[in-house]
């Protein structure tokens, strides 16, 4: 009887550890997520000032002839 109690309690160990590591990898994917939604919006950034620049060329280049 004893012995089932310690391998209930080392389970009970196990199960713990189990779910602090999978709360750990959750905020790890938050996190993650959080750095997608920044690169996400750089880019967008990015493409708009390019854009914006390509039609600033154009305009200078039919004002200019």
């Amino acid at each position: 009887m004893e012995r089932t109690r310690c391998t209930d309690e080392r389970v009970d160990d196990l199960v713990t550890s189990v779910d602090r590591r999978f709360d750990e990898v959750d905020r790890r994917f938050d996190r993650v997520e959080g750095d997608i939604k920044d690169l996400r919006s750089l880019n967008w950034w990015l493409w708009a000032t390019t854009i914006f620049c390509i039609v600033g060329l154009f305009v200078t280049v039919l004002l200019r002839t």
